[in-house]
């Protein structure tokens, strides 16, 4: 597993936060987005799909005449 990416986030007077990930260096397949707590326990987690279009490919079908 690597890590992509880490940032603080001060919620001391807010509810929530809103960030955006930018994910245009993060290569193409699944990735798990946890989020700790200030003793690094795991409060939340998601599993998303990026598709950088690094794996595309033209195929061709042919078909054999019998």
């Amino acid at each position: 597993m690597l890590l992509f990416l880490k940032s603080k986030i001060k919620l001391e007077n807010k509810l929530n936060a809103l960030i955006d990930i930018s994910t245009t260096n993060f290569p193409s397949g699944v990735l798990q987005l946890t989020v700790f707590n200030s003793l690094w326990q795991p409060v939340a987690e998601r599993i998303i799909f990026v598709n950088n279009q690094q794996y595309q490919f033209n195929a061709n079908i042919n078909s054999l005449a019998v």
